[in-house]
């Protein structure tokens, strides 16, 4: 279950324990990959379409089946899901202009090692793609789930990439299929068995590390061992290789409200606006102003009462700008709307406080928005 900023706060007891701090749980793997899909099926329809002519309109889309079915028989398995991630993210159909793809080998011959398949940046993170191999049927058939060893121990495996040689994240099977999926689904559409091949996102934090220069991305395999007071050891099955990254930017589209919408906080009774939002093809920003946000967004060192104080505030703030973000949408020309936004991180810069959402595995056209709705309020906009 995702859980929202504020929802954060609600769990927290204050202690955060050094030994817990490095450790990554299978379930935490499981919760991560599925909330990539988060988002992608939030986009409503409301245009009305025409039944007359269902004949050929059937025949026109068996026909398209077909071809495209026996263009898809002289793919590579990098080709294949090079096409897949650009059809999963619709990057022609949004016009995403930041996407990137390099030429990939055309022979399945060549599909062990890791290609390189493309990236994205959706402002938080550089989102790249790429195909490893060889993976073992039962190295991906444990991927996320823990294995209870004879000893008390437990292992499972786990997908991992390094920045310049920098350990840096986890790499999760990428989202290759539509509607809701189980992680059983994600990781077989995921997985292709006959050339042992396993397509990967790694999402690089851009916002702590910018990447100002190509940078080396390599992946591996790892069998992690948890004993039962929790350490862990990792040893490593398999460094696949290494692909240099090129990073793109982020298009962005800026839309400033000429009346802002006040809101308050309802535990301290401050003022708030709304100022405006800020499109990504992969990201949202709710752009506000309120009480005391130069304080509440700083590092301070308070004790006792005062920090309470400062922490009662804080919340209260984060809670009601989540709020409205929830409850936002945003409008397209064709009538279509999304919805299903969230706060899942806030930061002040330049005066106003920012609170970022990401969209999941799915784009949008930042071009074609032509209303936002927020705290009740539509504010008809024109395509950018």
């Amino acid at each position: 279950m995702d859980k929202k900023i504020s929802a954060l706060f609600d769990d927290y007891d204050g202690i955060v324990l050094d030994e817990e701090a490095g450790l990554f749980d299978p379930a935490e793997i499981k919760e991560m990959t599925m909330r990539k899909i988060q988002g992608s099926h939030a986009i409503t329809n409301t245009r009305a379409v025409r039944r007359t002519g269902r004949t050929l309109l059937f025949a026109a889309i068996i026909a398209s089946f077909l071809t495209l079915t026996a263009f898809a028989a002289g793919l590579s398995i990098h080709q294949k899901r090079q096409r897949e991630v650009r059809e999963q993210l619709n990057i022609d159909q949004n016009q995403v202009s930041d996407y990137v793809e390099p030429a990939v080998p055309g022979e399945d011959d060549s599909a062990e090692g890791v290609t390189l398949l493309s990236t994205i940046n959706d402002g938080e993170f550089q989102n790249v793609f790429v195909n490893v191999s060889p993976v073992e049927p039962e190295e991906i058939n444990s991927f996320g789930r823990r294995i209870e060893n004879a000893d008390g121990t437990a292992s499972y495996y786990e997908f991992s990439f390094t920045r310049d040689n920098v350990n840096f994240g986890i790499a999760t099977p990428a989202v290759l299929t539509g509607g809701a999926v189980s992680l059983d689904d994600l990781v077989a559409a995921a997985y292709d068995a006959d050339s042992k091949t396993l397509t990967l996102q790694c999402a690089c934090i851009d916002t702590l590390f910018p990447f100002d220069e190509d940078f080396a991305l390599t992946l591996q395999l790892h069998r992690m061992t948890m004993d039962p007071d929790y350490s862990t050891e990792a040893e490593l099955i398999r460094t696949f290789g290494t692909v240099t990254v090129h990073p793109t930017g982020a298009t962005t589209r800026t839309i400033l409200f000429d009346d802002p919408i006040p809101f308050e906080n309802a535990v301290t009774g401050g003022k708030g606006q709304v100022i405006g939002v800020t499109l990504g093809s992969m990201d949202v920003d709710l752009l506000v102003t309120h009480d005391n946000m130069e304080t509440i967004y700083e590092r301070t060192a308070l004790e006792g009462e005062a920090l309470q104080d400062f922490m009662d505030e804080q919340l209260g703030w984060i809670r009601a700008t989540d709020a409205l973000f929830q409850g936002m949408a945003l409008t397209f020309s064709d009538g279509s709307t999304r919805t299903g936004f969230g706060t899942l991180r806030s930061f002040y810069e330049n005066g106003r406080v920012v609170n970022r959402c990401g969209l999941g595995s799915s784009t949008i056209n930042i071009s074609d928005v032509v209303g936002v709705t927020v705290g009740g309020v539509t504010i008809p906009v024109t395509r950018g």
